[in-house]
């Protein structure tokens, strides 16, 4: 992992990489989002997403430090991703 790249951690289990292109584009230019996945499938429930710079990751980190991102709360964004109920 170099200065460019953020992990990321407490998501919808739903989350596609193009949701957090959509949620993490705020903060820069995301060059590549990496899910990791269990071997059935599922997400391990931590990202890394990297940024064309340092600067931006900076960002990022400011940005989305300890907070929810609107995508994953308020239904009428247009980036909303939805949890399933999983009971």
């Amino acid at each position: 992992m170099d200065a460019a790249t953020v992990y990321i951690e407490s998501f919808p289990k739903e989350v596609t990489s193009q949701n957090m292109v959509n949620i993490f584009k705020r903060a820069g230019i995301v060059r590549y989002i990496k899910l990791p996945r269990l071997p059935d499938g599922q997400l391990k429930g931590f990202c890394f997403v990297e940024f064309s710079n340092q600067a931006e990751a900076e960002k990022a980190c400011q940005l989305f430090n300890n907070c929810v991102p609107e995508e994953f709360v308020n239904q009428a964004n247009p980036n909303y991703v939805s949890r399933k109920d999983h009971s």
